[in-house]
C-alpha cells in the first residue's frame, strides 16, 4: 500500500497551495487527506481549522484515525511541530535514495517534494500509518 500512498502524495506535487484546499488547490492536510482516501479512507472529517493548528489538536486527530508507529517509512503521514504548531507530510521514497517528504510548502507556494534532512526530522511529534498497512 505505501506505493499508492506515495503516488498519490506525488501527484499532489506542483498543485498551488491554498489554506484549506482540498482539490486543484491544496494545504498540508490536504495532501494527507488525498493520500488517505487513496488509501482507502474516504470517509475522514476534519474540522474547519485556522491558519495555526497547534501540534496536541493535530496529533489527537491522527490517532482518532490513523495508527500511530515508530519508524519513518514510504506511505507514513509526519506531524511535525515547529514553534507548537503542526505541519504534516508524507514520507516518500526520494529519487537520491533517501527519505523524502511531499507536502504544502507555503514558501513556495505549492505542494513539493524534497528530502527529509536533519532539520526537519529533529521536528517530528508523530509518525503515522494509514490502515492496517
Amino acid at each position: 500500500m505505501s506505493n499508492a500512498i506515495t503516488a498519490a502524495a506525488r501527484d499532489c506535487v506542483g498543485r498551488p497551495f491554498a489554506h484549506q484546499g482540498r482539490g486543484d488547490w491544496m494545504d498540508c492536510l490536504g495532501v494527507v487527506l488525498r493520500v488517505a482516501a487513496a488509501g482507502g479512507m474516504s470517509s475522514v472529517e476534519v474540522p474547519t481549522y485556522g491558519r495555526a493548528v497547534r501540534t496536541a489538536d493535530a496529533l489527537r486527530l491522527c490517532r482518532r484515525h490513523l495508527r500511530q508507529v515508530d519508524e519513518i517509512t514510504p506511505g507514513r503521514v509526519l506531524v511535525f511541530s515547529i514553534n507548537g504548531f503542526a505541519h504534516f507530510a508524507v514520507v516518500t521514497d526520494h529519487p537520491s535514495g533517501v527519505a523524502g517528504m511531499v507536502h504544502a510548502s507555503t514558501q513556495h507556494g505549492k505542494v513539493v517534494e524534497h528530502v527529509l534532512t536533519p532539520a526537519w526530522r529533529r521536528r517530528v511529534a508523530g509518525v503515522f500509518a494509514l490502515g492496517a498497512e
